[in-house]
């Protein structure tokens, strides 16, 4: 009986509040679930994930380096 007094328009926006803040609360309880989840395979995988990404970055690095140095030492061949 109380929502056919209030107009239409007032109930879609009290309604809408509502399922915002629903939305809100399943979504930081399936957040916090996943970053549970994440944090239990983290522990398992981090140091090899580490390592791993350790290893990649040192690769790339390197790789890198040398690209500059090779280009480096081709302009300064190609100038003299």
């Amino acid at each position: 009986m109380y929502l056919m007094v209030v107009p239409y328009k007032n109930t879609h926006l009290i309604l809408k509040k509502v399922l915002r803040g629903v939305k809100r609360h399943l979504q930081m309880f399936k957040f916090s679930k996943l970053v549970g989840m994440l944090g239990h395979v983290c522990q398992l995988e981090a140091m090899t994930w580490w390592i791993q990404l350790w290893c990649m970055f040192q690769g790339f690095f390197y790789r890198f380096r040398n690209m500059r140095l090779n280009c480096l030492g081709s302009e300064y061949t190609s100038h003299t």
